[in-house]
């Protein structure tokens, strides 16, 4: 396998988890060491069909995040120290029932930098409602005291 066929591979995955109300995919594409990821919800359980469906009448509509860049490193540790290190992890899950995985980090900043930037525009839009308030109560009160 060459260098470059290794750079051209295009990975789609596909993960359907129950958040406690509604069923979420998340898509993850990988293309050229780059994970952009998109999710999407679903109000009842997906059948494989139903998700293949939407996949084909949907994909083009999902909006994915900017490409991030990662490095897959695959080690393989002494087993027994890979035990310990799996009976510490699982004691990990089981303390904190919350955890996030990689797709799941992309999407909340992808969600945080959206907010900054909708926070900025909504800004700059009062400020400008605020100053056309202004210059059209200056404007009237020039138009009173014009002369009589």
């Amino acid at each position: 396998m060459t260098s470059s066929s290794v750079n051209s591979v295009h990975v789609i995955k596909a993960t359907i988890s129950f958040n406690g109300q509604f069923w979420q995919a998340m898509f993850e594409q990988i293309a050229h060491r780059r994970m952009t990821i998109a999710h999407t919800f679903f109000p009842s359980e997906p059948t494989a069909s139903e998700i293949y469906q939407y996949i084909l009448r949907h994909f083009s509509q999902l909006r994915f995040t900017s490409p991030q860049s990662f490095v897959l490193t695959i080690k393989s540790p002494n087993h027994k120290r890979q035990q310990r290190a799996i009976k510490r992890e699982l004691s990990k899950l089981r303390a904190n029932a919350k955890v996030e995985t990689y797709a799941q980090q992309v999407l909340r900043q992808e969600q945080e930098k959206n907010k900054l930037c909708t926070k900025s525009i909504s800004r700059q839009a009062k400020q400008q409602a605020v100053l056309r308030k202004f210059r059209l109560r200056q404007a009237k009160k020039k138009a009173k005291h014009r002369g009589h």
